[in-house]
């Protein structure tokens, strides 16, 4: 099983349809350095929220707050969210609360988001960056349905050597491609 990066990062947000619901819901959307024209760096052209790939975890945290509110306040626990143990709400409430609060889930950064036509070379050249650095088994995924583009690392083996530099390397390899 290869560990696709881009996934584990997202994971606290996504974890919102896996905990709270057997029902497969839409994963969540992350953001970036640079943005497309006209729009600014921390929201997308619609308004909706964006990470940058140089925030703080502190940032991260204060750009998710709305959407966990807003979960929270339809009927999904914000503790059920982040993996604690409270009650584990109905699919419909999970549903109805990613549909309510959907336009507060913040969006991949730019250089990650499959509807970004260059996502996919910043993404190579951060995987040319971590082989560089000595990661084995790194690959760029093709699979684009999550909505982002990103490394996939470990290999068919599940090299754990290489998900570990890899997952701790990616920032760094991001920061250099962007020329930051």
């Amino acid at each position: 099983m290869r560990v696709n990066v881009r996934m584990v990062f997202l994971g606290a947000v996504v974890a919102v349809s896996a905990a709270c619901s057997s029902h497969e819901a839409a994963p969540p959307k992350v953001a970036s350095l640079s943005s497309p024209a006209g729009a600014s760096a921390s929201a997308s052209p619609d308004g909706r929220p964006r990470y940058r790939l140089d925030m703080t975890e502190a940032e991260r945290t204060a750009l998710q707050a709305p959407y966990l509110k807003c979960m929270s306040r339809h009927g999904v626990p914000v503790t059920r969210i982040r993996g604690g143990d409270a009650p584990r709400p109905s699919g419909d409430t999970v549903d109805k609360a990613n549909r309510a609060c959907e336009n507060l889930l913040p969006l991949p950064p730019w250089e990650e988001d499959a509807e970004n036509p260059q996502a996919a070379d910043f993404q190579l050249k951060v995987v040319a960056c971590l082989r560089k650095k000595g990661v084995r088994y790194v690959e760029l995924s093709r699979d684009t349905s999550s909505g982002v583009v990103g490394p996939v690392l470990g290999g068919q083996h599940n090299d754990q050597d290489s998900i570990k530099k890899g997952m701790a390397l990616i920032p760094e390899c991001e920061r250099e491609v962007a020329g930051h």
